[in-house]
């Protein structure tokens, strides 16, 4: 969700649809798709979900350009650093393998 809403914002500032074009073929897009995708009239929400912007602009993107981490290791420090947290044997999949990771520190 964090990065969807980053990636709204990024195609907000890119404003007009020339500077829409142009960053989206900056960022690899076939020249056809970043056409349509810059003359779309979706939605900022929308298109923030969509493959182009979900494809070129990941995680590493907004961490690479801006510095920003990711969210879900301090989370998962903090949420553990509580004792009736900590305790839990009954976590499934992914938030059982965080607990473990975290744990093992």
């Amino acid at each position: 969700m964090a990065a969807r809403r980053l990636r709204q914002v990024r195609w907000k500032e890119w404003k007009r649809p020339q500077t829409r074009y142009r960053n989206l073929r900056a960022l690899g897009i076939s020249e056809r798709d970043a056409r349509s995708w810059a003359a779309s009239q979706k939605g900022y929400w929308r298109v923030a979900g969509s493959w182009p912007l979900q494809t070129d602009l990941p995680n590493a993107y907004w961490h690479k350009t801006t510095g920003l981490k990711g969210f879900t290791d301090p989370w998962t420090a903090a949420r553990l650093a509580q004792p009736a947290l900590a305790d839990r044997r009954d976590l499934k999949g992914p938030a059982e393998a965080r607990l473990r990771r975290y744990a093992a520190r």
